[in-house]
């Protein structure tokens, strides 16, 4: 999936400190700081991980269903052909 989204140019930030999420009713605009950058994005959706297991919260969020993996240990996203 990871190459999915590098070819459709949409960022992938890593190493985020300082995650401020931003509006009045719903997520505007999420700030962060990656080393000694600040960023600022504009949105709607923000989707956070963190943690050992596989991030699977992108595909959560648009409905995917997911199965355990017995040699992961974790649920993953159910893909076909």
């Amino acid at each position: 999936m990871l190459w999915k989204l590098r070819r459709a140019g949409i960022p992938r930030h890593v190493g985020a400190t300082g995650i401020a999420i931003e509006g009045d009713q719903r997520a505007q605009t999420v700030t962060f700081d990656i080393g000694k950058t600040v960023h600022r994005v504009e949105c709607d959706t923000v989707l956070l991980h963190h943690g050992v297991d596989p991030n699977t919260q992108a595909a959560h969020s648009i409905d995917i269903p997911h199965r355990w993996d017995r040699t992961q240990n974790c649920y993953v996203p159910d893909c076909d052909a």
